[in-house]
């Protein structure tokens, strides 16, 4: 029975329902768990030899593992409560990699970790979200945690990849200098995704989830290579002059579904078409290798 001030907390027991109503003090029911990954310094390639792993738990730090041969690590029976958000991160290597999720009461076998990638996903409840990820954020002092959050807006340094089969709804906008891969669903809501890359070449894998507002603002001349598929925005698509935008690579569509396209920098096309845009402001470039559509609303 809890009736005093302070809450109980409890390890790897069963919640019996409607035990405690009052919400300034609560059974805690814990629980352990094991966690196992891989470690990577590429995408999914190749494995870390030896390199420390550390575990996050609620923003603090919980313990470090060192990876094995072939970048497999593993912690063991570590507390934790259902809805805890834990990060993994590689520690003081060349190789910088995040992965976010939120725990339950099962072991995690597949938590793994690529190089220069945020990877977002949970094992319990039906989305991760911004707050999610400012809770998981630790201040590394290396800098090897790759983004931050600040007033519910993401900014990182990297790749973002929404992991299989989960959502990623951030309630918040998004500021990425690397790739978008989205083997989820991602709930945009009104929020602005913008594309601020330095250099080289990156992918927009969209999914088959639309984006709100994008906004392709990249600081030097990059290009983003459009998976296949349709590219869908719903209210706004932005190239500013550095930008160039190329469906051609992969035949991929743009579909606009009444938002506005204000094109600065440069959008191939190749056997895919331009939709259904409210208007079209071009001050840049359009290339054409196919027959293509694109609406007549252009200015």
């Amino acid at each position: 029975d809890d009736t005093g001030a302070q809450s109980i907390n409890t390890s790897n027991c069963i919640n019996r329902a409607n035990n405690d109503t009052i919400t300034t003090r609560c059974w805690k029911f814990g629980f352990q768990i094991d966690i196992t990954g891989y470690a990577y310094s590429g995408y999914g390639t190749n494995g870390l030899d030896t390199a420390n792993i550390v575990l996050v738990k609620n923003g603090t730090v919980n313990t470090n593992v060192n990876t094995n041969g072939s970048g497999y690590y593993t912690f063991s029976s570590i507390a934790f409560s259902i809805g805890d958000i834990i990060l993994v991160y590689v520690n003081d290597n060349a190789t910088n990699g995040n992965t976010v999720t939120k725990v339950t009461n099962s072991n995690i076998t597949d938590l793994d970790i690529y190089g220069g990638t945020l990877i977002v996903r949970y094992e319990t409840g039906s989305s991760i979200t911004n707050a999610n990820l400012a809770t998981a954020y630790y201040n590394d002092p290396g800098g090897d945690v790759i983004y931050t959050v600040s007033s519910n807006n993401l900014d990182m340094d990297g790749n973002l990849k929404i992991h299989t089969g989960k959502t990623y709804a951030p309630g918040g906008n998004i500021n990425i200098t690397g790739n978008w891969d989205n083997g989820g669903s991602f709930t945009h809501g009104s929020q602005l995704v913008t594309f601020d890359a330095g250099s080289g070449t990156h992918t927009i894998t969209q999914g088959g989830s639309s984006f709100a507002t994008l906004n392709i603002s990249p600081t030097a001349a990059v290009t983003y290579t459009v998976g296949s598929g349709t590219l869908t925005v719903a209210t706004k698509l932005s190239l500013n002059s550095d930008a160039t935008l190329d469906l051609s690579a992969n035949n991929a569509a743009l579909t606009l579904t009444g938002a506005e396209l204000d094109n600065s920098g440069t959008i191939k096309i190749a056997g895919g078409t331009i939709t259904d845009a409210s208007t079209i402001t071009s001050r840049g470039s359009w290339t054409f290798t196919a027959t293509n559509t694109v609406p007549a609303t252009a200015a």
